[in-house]
């Protein structure tokens, strides 16, 4: 059964990231294009290519549901009364949100866990907000315009899952 508004992806496995360049940096099985040029992703042949982005061999061994649409900044303001983090206001509540960090989209699963009645996956200590508030495990208090989200901290899995796709929210 697949929750309203997501979508199933399955177990599998692909290529992410970019090749580096040059004919010796294409990994053995890598089928793609991509592996020509100098490596630093401004020649015609790696137009599109950050440097940053190394190509690795991903396997995802469980399915998960994901989201249809981003998270939007109307939905994102909703979780956090009224706050948005977003660069693009001007966008306005149907476009994604943005600049947001791993940790606030964290917090956001754990919100979203509550509103459909489910024990939140992530847990929070040590945690600082981007204004350098330490608010210790109340990572609640960083999601507002004054602390301007969570910077730092520790997160655990609740209930001593071992990975995420063992909890039993988002």
């Amino acid at each position: 059964c697949i929750s309203p508004g997501f979508v199933k992806i399955d177990a599998g496995s692909f290529w992410m990231g970019s090749p580096a360049g040059g004919d010796e940096s294409c990994p053995l099985g890598y089928t793609g294009d991509g592996c020509t040029g100098d490596g630093t992703g401004t020649t015609e042949t790696e137009l599109g290519r950050f440097s940053y982005e190394t190509l690795h061999y991903v396997k995802l061994t469980h399915d998960f549901e994901m989201q249809v649409h981003e998270v939007t900044q109307g939905e994102w303001k909703a979780a956090f009364e009224g706050w948005n983090p977003s660069f693009f206001l001007q966008c306005g509540d149907n476009c994604p949100v943005e600049y947001i960090s791993w940790y606030d989209s964290l917090a956001y699963a754990n919100w979203k866990s509550e509103q459909a009645l489910l024990t939140p996956c992530y847990v929070f200590s040590g945690v600082k907000c981007e204004d350098g508030l330490d608010v210790g495990s109340n990572f609640e208090g960083c999601l507002n315009g004054t602390q301007n989200g969570i910077d730092s901290g520790t997160v655990t899995l609740a209930g001593g899952a071992s990975k995420p796709c063992a909890c039993q929210g988002f």
